[in-house]
């Protein structure tokens, strides 16, 4: 028996398949909850929001949001480790990765507000890879690194422990880690990106303690009981 053309279908039976076959959103899973805390939930780009659990997957296009007691950490596709700590708000905005070396990987996020602190995977490893993230007051360039911002009140912190990152606006732009003279970042709304000596308490991203051993600390990145029972 010959397939059917869907133009040939009753309209009625095309309607009963519309929500489930014919017109599925088919958005790109790109990562996995390793461990949550507290509230946490994850907004689809058509405004449908959910509570995010542990082994809950993330997607293109998709925004985190953290309660003021939550904290949520990812495994992201190209095995990226990616934390949000509390009252964030993160977006995915475009995560492109094919697992070959020789094409070229887009990876965009926005930080909105909060913070997060990522060790790169695959994706920004390489030379042609761009990998960014987004601010209200400057862009963050990255390449292969272990690096963290924090935007309080509308001022932006980075730090950069290893590799190399770009923080840079309309007015500068300033070179940190392995390029550049610094480690730390300041950037205010209307001025250039300026270098610290040291990461200010109120713009660190810890995780609870609760979760010690189970998600990336400085100095280390190890993730552990991701693959446990429960």
């Amino acid at each position: 028996m010959g397939t059917v053309p869907l133009k040939a279908l009753p309209f009625c039976l095309l309607a009963t398949l519309a929500p489930s076959t014919l017109f599925a959103e088919s958005r790109r899973e790109i990562g996995t909850v390793v461990t949550t805390q507290g509230h946490v939930s994850i907004v689809a780009p058509s405004g449908a929001a959910q509570t995010l659990e542990r082994r809950g997957s993330v997607h293109e296009g998709d925004v985190v949001v953290v309660e003021e007691d939550g904290f949520v950490s990812f495994r992201m596709l190209d095995n990226a480790h990616l934390s949000l700590g509390p009252s964030t708000e993160f977006a995915f905005a475009s995560y492109r990765h094919d697992g070959r070396p020789a094409t070229k990987d887009s990876v965009v996020l926005t930080l909105k507000r909060g913070c997060f602190r990522a060790r790169v995977g695959a994706s920004g490893t390489g030379k042609r890879d761009d990998y960014r993230v987004e601010t209200p007051v400057a862009s963050i360039q990255v390449e292969g690194s272990f690096h963290g911002a924090s935007l309080v009140d509308g001022r932006l912190y980075t730090a950069t422990w290893d590799g190399a990152t770009v923080v840079s606006n309309a007015l500068g732009s300033l070179n940190l880690g392995k390029y550049g003279d610094y480690e730390f970042s300041r950037t205010l709304p209307g001025e250039a990106p300026t270098g610290l000596s040291a990461l200010l308490p109120d713009a660190a991203c810890e995780a609870p303690k609760s979760l010690d051993g189970q998600i990336p600390q400085r100095g280390t990145y190890r993730i552990e009981n991701d693959e446990d029972e429960g």
